[in-house]
């Protein structure tokens, strides 16, 4: 039995990635970023210098320390909300100390309040805010 999910956007990809500017909102301020879309991850991952810019105090957060590629990444899980292409979620996120060369959203918090597909010979997100 075939079936189908039809989504309501699709996004191009960003620079040959399959990234799209987002939208991080924090009780006193808003910031955009460029944000990878990582099934692999865990947490959405935002740079620490982010954080006084949407009114974190980045140190009050739960202290996390996430694997990657590239070693141990250590920051801080924080509730704010994220705008992606119009539709706004809440998500804990993690804004890390360590230097990260992108941000990523990943799986905790925010896939379930999405569905996503990737076609990577058309380098296209396809998106609807709902599970």
């Amino acid at each position: 039995m075939s079936r189908s999910i039809q989504f309501e956007r699709t996004i191009s990809y960003d620079k040959g990635v399959p990234a799209t500017y987002i939208r991080l909102i924090g009780p006193d301020g808003e910031d955009e970023a460029l944000a990878v879309f990582d099934t692999g991850a865990q947490y959405c991952l935002f740079k620490g210098g982010r954080a006084p810019g949407i009114g974190i105090s980045l140190m009050e957060g739960r202290r996390i320390s996430l694997s990657s590629l590239g070693g141990e990444i250590v920051g801080y899980l924080h509730r704010i909300d994220i705008e992606i292409e119009g539709s706004r979620f809440k998500v804990e996120a993690v804004f890390s100390l360590n230097y990260i060369p992108r941000e990523i959203l990943g799986r905790h918090t925010l896939f379930e309040q999405v569905t996503w597909g990737l076609r990577e010979s058309q380098q296209e997100i396809y998106f609807s805010p709902q599970p």
